[in-house]
């Protein structure tokens, strides 16, 4: 689902009278919100396509039976093959972001008309299929074409889809578009009825393709109206999304979300409080989702789209014989590596034919280790975003999600920054037996560190949290966009360590009051000398390594944002040297931390600045913040409470961890010569000022 404000207020005005009815509805049977004549026409869909139905789908169907039959999971990976992921702008190089789409013929693709509003964003973007992973958690080869809209591009922003022509042959690879087959878009009614359950297929962020499985329940199905509303499992880049019966037959496509808001009309979070303007869409709560009719698009493709062969071409799928035999083709296999190495192959032949009920589709849930691009741009790096809508240069929510995939080029932080030597802090020898290497960079003597853009860290393979990381801010290099202009938060897995090392969402921080909180702050890190940079350095700091559970008591700025404050008093207390700064940062990672979801949780957290001051001499500042009160009882209900900050000698913070600082780090801390012990509680800001300025007189 893209956040598409335009969209989003369209459903919510058209969903608001009747949506307390809607939830309550889900409560009800099947048999008690859907006629006799409605239940009739949804048994004989079931025989449709030449499909026989067992006895279990038949409960199924009228609610009394919440099983599926074995067939399902093979049934819904053949429906996968023609789902994509579609890359905006990577074929004109201009901007770069991701949505959802799927084929419908054997040559035309579907997605949503707010992300092909017109045939130049049609035009100038590829498309991507099995960008998935394998049974080993593998990245998978992909294949991408390029989008014809010259040959055709038909778009209704009223049912919010758009239908675009694909060229059959891949770029380079030896898979044409036919192996991957279609998704009939069957125009009868009757394919699914109200509380039934509904699956979406999706490329969510951009990330390799999921599934939302069943938890998707249909609580209105608009009679008479385009659209159907169901609650949903989607997430951000959902849009262009197909949306499935238990028969894997295409009853709608995703395209937008309902917020619940309160009486003042605000947004509200998760925890039912107001979101802020700048809030991230994984901050809201959303209650419903929406998407357009099967019927509806068939039928205004079938009255107003362009005439001609690929027109006719797409009705004729509709139409298809219910026991209509489709070639299938032979998905071409093997790791990456080897197939770079034997080139490019030709089509394989055809292994053999086979009857494809409904679905006529040969869809692989596919990922790409390495996204590839047309050879007119082999530098481009790949991407994954959000769909922009609206022109270059604007400040939008809908700005993409974009990862520079070259992890090579990633230089990490810089020593030199300040314009003189601060190293990297170390680790204890005991530690360093315990960190995680980069899988890229084995046998080099700091494979140890993970570079980023800007910054560095060290991982815990055991806590499967970071022992440190150390970043460069220079404030007077900040990219221009805000923050609800870079889009909304999206994290993920590094590729160079163990995935399984990594914490992901839902894993631990799904349904609790913790938030994935960034060690290397987004905004510290959204700078650079080119807009590219800064917004590739933006987004390095979303990946889980970088992440730590962080109560939202703690964590979030709305909350009081203690460490941001801190960092901009000392980078505007350093202006003579523009406000650079080296920022040590971690998770005080001790044996006494509680388990919570298999995972221990920090309770404190440090930090330590470097800056030149104006006296033009090294200062270092410690700071120690602690959520021990907030994660005190974490088997009851969190309430947020008080979280203390304080200044402490680096020796302190070295006594609390396995971290070790360089010795001139240490020689300039101000509170160098004071015990160990020592630590003074921040209450106001204005009294760092106060030692700033005495430690540069």
């Amino acid at each position: 689902m893209i956040i598409n404000p335009e969209v989003v207020s369209k459903s919510t005005r058209r969903l608001a009278p009747k949506l307390r009815g809607l939830l309550d509805k889900a409560a009800k049977s099947i048999r008690d919100v859907n006629s006799p004549e409605r239940l009739r026409m949804r048994m004989r869909q079931l025989s449709a396509d030449g499909a026989a139905p067992s006895g279990v789908e038949l409960e199924r169907m009228l609610g009394d039976n919440d099983l599926v039959d074995l067939n399902y999971l093979e049934r819904g990976l053949e429906a996968a093959r023609a789902v994509c992921r579609i890359l905006l702008g990577a074929a004109s190089g201009t901007r770069r972001g991701f949505a959802t789409g799927f084929m419908v013929s054997p040559s035309l693709l579907l997605t949503n008309h707010h992300v092909f509003p017109d045939d130049a964003a049609a035009q100038g973007s590829l498309i991507e299929f099995s960008y998935e992973y394998d049974l080993l958690g593998q990245v998978k080869p992909t294949e991408q074409f390029r989008l014809n809209a010259a040959r055709f591009f038909w778009a209704r922003e009223d049912l919010d889809f758009a239908i675009v022509a694909v060229d059959p042959e891949p770029i380079f690879g030896r898979n044409q578009l036919s192996d991957f087959g279609w998704l009939r878009l069957n125009p009868e009614l009757g394919k699914i009825n109200e509380l039934e359950f509904v699956s979406i297929i999706q490329h969510p962020s951009g990330q390799p393709k999921q599934l939302a499985i069943r938890e998707n329940q249909l609580v209105d199905l608009g009679e008479g109206e385009a659209m159907l509303t169901y609650v949903s499992d989607t997430a951000p880049g959902s849009s262009g999304s197909p949306l499935f019966n238990d028969s894997w037959q295409v009853v709608g496509i995703h395209h937008s979300g309902v917020p619940r808001k309160n009486d003042k009309g605000e947004f509200l979070r998760r925890d039912g409080t107001p979101a802020p303007a700048d809030a991230d869409d994984s901050e809201i709560q959303w209650i419903a989702n929406e998407g357009v009719r099967t019927s509806y698009i068939v039928k205004a493709i079938a009255q107003s789209a362009p005439a001609g062969a690929l027109r006719d071409e797409f009705l004729g799928t509709t139409r298809q014989a219910k026991t209509a035999v489709v070639k299938a083709a032979g998905i071409a296999e093997g790791k990456p590596a080897e197939r770079a190495a034997a080139g490019p192959e030709p089509t394989v032949p055809a292994t053999g034919e086979g009857v494809l009920i409904n679905v006529p589709i040969y869809i692989r849930l596919g990922g790409a280790p390495q996204i590839s691009f047309p050879k007119t741009e082999p530098a481009a790096p790949a991407v994954i975003g959000k769909v922009p809508s609206t022109p270059a240069g604007e400040d939008s929510a809908e700005e993409a999600f974009v990862i520079d995939t070259n992890y090579s080029r990633r230089r990490g932080y810089d020593p030199m920054f300040l314009g003189v030597d601060v190293p990297l802090p170390s680790l204890t020898e005991e530690a360093m037996q315990r960190v995680a290497l980069d899988g890229t960079r084995r046998g080099q003597q700091d494979s140890h560190v993970l570079k980023y853009h800007h910054f560095s860290l060290v991982f815990n393979r055991e806590r499967r949290l970071l022992f440190f990381a150390a970043g460069n801010f220079n404030p007077s290099k900040r990219g221009k966009k805000s923050r609800s202009g870079l889009g909304s938060d999206h994290w993920i897995p590094d590729p160079r360590i163990d995935r399984a090392l990594q914490i992901e969402d839902k894993e631990l921080y799904a349904g609790t009051d913790f938030d994935l909180g960034h060690v290397v702050k987004r905004q510290d890190n959204y700078w650079g000398d080119t807009d590219e940079e800064a917004v590739y350095s933006n987004w390095d700091t979303f990946h889980y390594t970088n992440c730590t559970p962080q109560h939202l008591g703690y964590n979030r700025a709305s909350e009081g944002g203690l460490w941001g404050k801190l960092e901009d008093y000392i980078s505007k207390q350093t202006a003579e040297r523009d406000g650079k700064l080296a920022v040590f940062a971690g998770p005080v990672l001790a044996a006494s931390d509680r388990v919570y979801r298999d995972v221990k949780i920090p309770k404190q957290f440090w930090k330590v600045l470097v800056t030149m001051a104006p006296a033009g001499k090294l200062q270092a500042y410690g700071f120690l913040l602690s959520q021990a009160e907030l994660v005190r009882d974490m088997e009851a209900e969190f309430s947020p409470g008080e979280y203390k900050q304080y200044q402490v000698p680096l020796k302190k913070i070295e006594a609390m961890t396995e971290v070790r600082f360089p010795q001139m780090v240490a020689e300039a801390d101000v509170m160098a010569e004071e015990p160990v012990e020592s630590a003074r509680e921040f209450l106001k800001l204005e009294s760092l000022a106060e030692r700033v300025r005495a430690a540069g007189s």
